[in-house]
């Protein structure tokens, strides 16, 4: 099987309201209802109310999110 990720990729939810990215992305919105970004070839979007950026760095991103509304993971369309 074709692996879709790095073996060091990881996205992980720490707590239900923590949202940790370790690898590359590049970032298409941040606001403080929506995150959405690539990973790859997928596109994440993140929806919710008091979207607060921990950090966002080359080498990957934690949100805080007071209350999450829905999570999509989309393949993007070439």
């Amino acid at each position: 099987m074709k692996s879709l990720m790095q073996l060091d990729d990881m996205l992980e939810w720490i707590q239900f309201q923590q949202i940790r990215w370790n690898g590359t992305y590049d970032v298409h919105e941040v606001s403080a209802t929506i995150f959405s970004c690539s990973i790859g070839k997928f596109r994440l979007t993140i929806e919710g109310e008091g979207l607060l950026v921990q950090y966002l760095t080359t080498e990957g991103f934690l949100l805080e999110v007071k209350t999450i509304h829905q999570i999509k993971i989309e393949k993007r369309v070439a």
